[in-house]
């Protein structure tokens, strides 16, 4: 807030407002709105006062406008019951361009985990279609091992994964001008880790579907619900039930969307993206072996 702001803001001049944040949170949306609001109450009072005091001028009355002004403005403020602005001492910082927070990055990270994970999980329905077509059966008792027919199915989808989060991120580096806060090899450590964990949900959501169509109902709602549980569509910060940021912890969605989005912002943490990576790798190791067990079943 500039020095003389309720001088200028009485003059009729000019004026900016700036905030500086890190992160979108619910705290700062208040704070925004509150501004908003007092502002817009200042200005209808000074503009009905301002009103009042030319059509009465105009209408050839005699009297002290100075007066008249400062009676309408209180009694404005009176029947309107509008508390009167504050004044703010405040410091402006400056930041670099680089450093600067930048809510693309949020949406961009958010919006692509979202969309890739639908290209990863319905790796589930060509396992289906193997299974209704009889060819997964006839691998099964080929000389082939299980293991060799399984990694096949999850590498191609893997890699299919990584082309579209790494074509999203190279994007965003060179074409958006995003920075990221780390190296990008080391994003792409934790995109890796991140689609090896839905790769294995693939997997074993195709254990749990018995048809193709029932994959085509059950896998919507899954992506969708722990895509929004995940913090994707909106921070996480604005969000106030304890029972829904405990949940956060069990998608995978919020461990990668963490790490980027606060290396981002603050630059990397060595041990916060060790954690996330390692927490990522569990959870897709445990959906790997439930998926794996899973898809031996309903082999008719």
């Amino acid at each position: 807030m500039s020095q003389g702001f309720t001088d200028m803001l009485l003059d009729g001049e000019k004026i900016n407002l700036s905030v500086l944040r890190s992160k979108d949170s619910l705290e700062l949306i208040q704070l925004q709105s509150d501004i908003r609001t007092t502002v817009f109450k200042f200005m209808s009072k000074f503009k009905t006062a301002d009103i009042t005091v030319r059509v009465i001028t105009d209408k050839g009355f005699n009297v002290d406008e100075v007066d008249l002004f400062d009676e309408t403005y209180n009694l404005s403020s009176y029947y309107w019951k509008y508390r009167n602005p504050f004044s703010l001492n405040s410091q402006v910082l400056s930041a670099e361009r680089d450093w600067a927070y930048n809510p693309m990055i949020h949406y961009l990270i958010g919006f692509t985990l979202f969309f890739s994970t639908f290209t990863i999980v319905f790796v589930g329905s060509d396992i289906l279609k193997e299974k209704q077509q009889k060819t997964w059966q006839r691998k099964l008792v080929s000389p082939v091992s299980n293991t060799v027919i399984m990694s096949s199915l999850l590498i191609v989808t893997f890699i299919v994964g990584m082309i579209q989060v790494g074509i999203i991120v190279l994007i965003g580096n060179y074409f958006l001008d995003i920075n990221w806060g780390m190296d990008i090899g080391l994003m792409l450590i934790v995109f890796a880790a991140f689609v090896y964990t839905f790769t294995a949900i693939g997997l074993l959501v195709a254990g749990l579907a018995r048809t193709i169509e029932q994959l085509g109902a059950i896998v919507p709602i899954i992506l969708i619900s722990t895509a929004m549980l995940g913090g994707t569509m909106w921070p996480l910060e604005i969000i106030q039930s304890r029972i829904l940021l405990t949940l956060a912890n069990f998608m995978p969605h919020k461990w990668a969307m963490q790490i980027i989005s606060q290396t981002a912002a603050y630059g990397l943490n060595v041990t916060n993206y060790i954690t996330s990576v390692l927490v990522l790798v569990a959870m897709g190791t445990v959906y790997l072996i439930i998926g794996i067990m899973l898809s031996k079943r309903h082999v008719y």
